[in-house]
């Protein structure tokens, strides 16, 4: 068994097409001694996603909750984290989206640059983030960039340290990519390529920033994952951009 156990906590909210696709991939690059919940944000009867075989076999558990939205449901993954460390020993917290598709390496490449850095860290980035006049960041050797702004992207592992100090403090509300990484001393380890492609609508994808087509997935998607974005769009009816 390793040594590094990771908890895993994926909200979902409709878009069960979607999810079906994207959560066993986040489960194909987890080792024995992970798991993987899976929370239901108060999705439409027909669009529950433990209808999914899918995303049955992949999670380790599934948890039906009530419309709050992921800031609030992060802010309960990790509290519950904190309260459960002393009986289920992980060290761990991944939070990602339920429409982020992994590389399978997406495990190794997050643990190993959490230790390069000892700063929370994430496996989302395009090249959007970079033209951001208010975000100061510096490149490191290898594939990462520091920021000293905010964190950017969708997907985040924290360590215990982390969590604990976030629990000690975090307000009843939060922003999670402003307040979460000035918890944690505004800077944050983050992959130079993207080893979780975002292929869901929203957010600054849909907004035609500098770089950025409208609808875009990843700007610097991995050759395994451009292969696999033509795949998976074309399994859920959508066009490419």
């Amino acid at each position: 068994m390793t040594q590094d156990r990771i908890t895993v906590c994926i909200p979902t909210y409709n878009r069960r097409a979607v999810a079906e696709q994207c959560i066993p991939t986040v489960r194909a690059g987890m080792e024995e001694g992970d798991v993987l919940m899976v929370y239901d944000d108060g999705s439409s009867p027909d669009e529950k996603p433990w209808h999914s075989e899918a995303i049955m076999r992949a999670a380790s558990g599934f948890i039906p909750t009530e419309p709050i939205g992921i800031d609030a449901q992060r802010r309960n993954h990790i509290l519950e984290f904190v309260a459960g460390h002393a009986i289920h020993g992980r060290d761990w917290l991944y939070l990602t989206d339920c429409d982020a598709f992994h590389d399978p390496d997406w495990r190794r490449a997050a643990l190993t640059l959490y230790r390069n850095y000892g700063k929370l860290t994430c496996l989302y980035r395009t090249q959007t983030h970079a033209n951001y006049v208010n975000n100061i960041y510096r490149d490191h050797p290898g594939e990462s960039v520091i920021w000293q702004r905010f964190a950017p992207g969708v997907s985040y592992l924290l360590s215990i340290a982390d969590c604990r100090i976030l629990a000690a403090h975090m307000p009843a509300k939060i922003a999670w990519d402003w307040w979460v990484p000035g918890a944690l001393g505004h800077k944050c380890a983050v992959s130079r390529v993207s080893y979780c492609d975002h292929i869901g609508y929203g957010g600054m994808h849909d907004r035609n920033e500098p770089g950025c087509a409208s609808n875009e997935r990843a700007t610097n998607a991995t050759e395994w994952l451009v292969k696999k974005r033509v795949e998976i769009l074309s399994n859920l009816g959508l066009k490419d951009v």
